[in-house]
């Protein structure tokens, strides 16, 4: 009885101390797993870099200097600069507060989730004799507009912007399928824009044969039949080879520019001119230098791109 009475005891020892390992262990596991997304500094973001893999902390307008600089020619006007930078920052928020990032990130550097971003190393040698000028342009419109963002009913907007259109901005539901109240098709001086048109030459062959691959029921006997436009100017649908595509499609089936574009068929080739440069919703950053330099203030072209909203201090 008592060799039985001792094992027992010897269990219940050995029960009594793994548990408090496993006690004092947890703190452990907990501040580990923690150390994955630690929280950032005030005025910080958390950043995830898709070329090194890694998550950063910077200063919040540290990385906006560098998403402006990506984003809109430091060239342009000092007005239209400042509608960048309070585009560029109310979408940060937005973006950060809504989407999935790795890591847990509050935003990262891919253009194609969030926003073009660039260095230091990038900028010297893209604006080589005007760096030290182009970067304190940049810094005082980021400074002049401190924690100015764009809201519509007090909350931020989606403040999208793009490079240039037909001359029109786009309706949000005629891109995404999501209306927005404030964005809507306006008028926009987009001539001075380099891609205000651009042509494309496709022989009849590889332009089918891109349709066919997508759309199995595309029939060559079939050319370019119906067009659709929509408010924007932009082509809604284009019936090719049979096949109803829209024009967002088709766009990207054949890389082009804009989803604004006249096409034309010859005897062998097509002839496709598009019109502008993006998505063609929002702010057009060569509409926003042409009213800038006509004397437009930033409030001025914000308010014209983006309807019915106002600009305030994000808290």
């Amino acid at each position: 009885m008592a060799i039985e009475r001792y094992k027992n005891m010897k269990k219940i020892i050995i029960f009594t101390i793994i548990l408090y390992v496993l006690t004092l262990c947890i703190p452990y596991f907990a501040n580990k797993s923690s150390k994955k997304t630690p929280p950032t500094p005030e005025n910080h973001i958390a950043l995830y870099d898709t070329k090194t893999k890694k998550q950063t902390s910077i200063p919040f307008d540290e990385y906006l200097y560098y998403v402006v600089a990506a984003e809109m020619p430091a060239s342009f006007h000092t007005e239209a600069i400042k509608a960048q930078v309070i585009c560029s920052r109310t979408y940060s928020l937005k973006k950060s507060k809504s989407s999935a990032h790795p890591d847990g990130s509050d935003m990262c550097t891919d253009i194609n989730h969030c926003q073009a971003y660039t260095n230091d190393e990038e900028l010297k040698a893209l604006w080589k004799e005007n760096y030290n000028y182009y970067k304190n342009k940049i810094k005082s419109a980021i400074k002049d507009t401190k924690d100015m963002i764009i809201t519509y009913d007090n909350e931020p907007i989606d403040a999208i912007y793009h490079s240039s259109n037909n001359g029109y901005t786009e309706n949000s539901e005629d891109v995404w399928q999501k209306p927005l109240p404030y964005l809507k098709s306006v008028k926009s001086p987009d001539e001075g824009s380099p891609n205000f048109n651009f042509t494309y030459h496709i022989s009849c062959d590889d332009l089918f044969n891109k349709v066919k691959d997508k759309y199995k029921n595309a029939t060559m006997s079939k050319g370019i039949g119906k067009i659709t436009y929509t408010k924007g100017k932009n082509v809604k649908n284009i019936n090719l080879y049979s096949v109803d595509i829209s024009g967002v499609e088709l766009r990207k089936l054949l890389n082009l520019k804009s989803a604004s574009f006249d096409i034309e068929e010859n005897e062998n080739t097509v002839k496709i001119t598009t019109h502008g440069y993006g998505h063609g919703v929002g702010m057009s950053q060569y509409g926003a230098n042409t009213l800038a330099h006509q004397g437009k203030k930033y409030n001025d072209i914000i308010s014209h791109y983006f309807k019915d909203t106002k600009i305030s201090k994000k808290e």
